[in-house]
């Protein structure tokens, strides 16, 4: 029985740990797209003067084995390609590719001129950006475990601070295998002592 209440109380700690996560990001995620051992975040601010224009998003990958490594160019069309609602348009130049727009959930800005342009930020933590002297497909710009990838929308060629990381909603407790191993405890002591009287 001794044996039975340590390999019980084991599996419940394992629940209670679950998976550990590369990374957490100090914003909600409106959605992951990917799979892998690394990730990399991209945070969309719209700049718009609604009371919602930032979304980030999360993107799973392994590092490729050889060739070139991931770029923020490989980044943005994964999330495109995913069919998760955001969409872009892209002007090739003989320097690479340059972002003429975006739209998402509602949310379009666009242009490449003086009205406006989205303006590519770097980050390490998701809060402090600093502008970003490449394109996303040059090879200064390659994904790492753990980076943040920002394009803010530069009205009147304005240039911002970097992008604005989206809110963090209140958190709504949700019950958890922590509350699985304290509830447990108590219905297997008791098992245990229904059990030393019996015998």
């Amino acid at each position: 029985m001794k044996r039975t209440l340590l390999t019980t109380l084991s599996c419940l700690s394992a629940l209670a740990v679950g998976p550990v996560l590369a990374q957490t990001p100090p914003f909600p995620l409106v959605q992951t797209i990917g799979s892998g051992s690394n990730e990399s975040f991209f945070v969309l601010d719209f700049e718009d003067g609604s009371s919602s224009p930032s979304y980030a998003f999360g993107y799973l990958y392994n590092e490729p084995a050889t060739g070139p490594q991931l770029t923020g160019y490989d980044l943005i069309n994964a999330l495109v390609n995913a069919n998760i609602g955001l969409t872009d348009t892209v002007t090739q130049y003989s320097f690479g590719p340059a972002i003429d727009s975006f739209s998402y959930a509602g949310h379009s800005q666009g242009g490449f001129q003086n009205n406006g342009y989205w303006s590519y930020w770097l980050s390490n933590d998701g809060q402090n950006w600093t502008a970003s002297n490449f394109g996303p497909a040059d090879p200064h710009s390659t994904l790492t475990n753990g980076s943040y990838d920002g394009w803010a929308y530069d009205v009147n060629s304005q240039v911002t601070n970097g992008p604005v990381t989206p809110r963090i909603s209140p958190a709504v407790p949700e019950p958890d295998a922590a509350w699985l191993l304290l509830a447990g405890l108590p219905v297997l002591l008791a098992a245990r002592r229904r059990r030393a009287r019996v015998g």
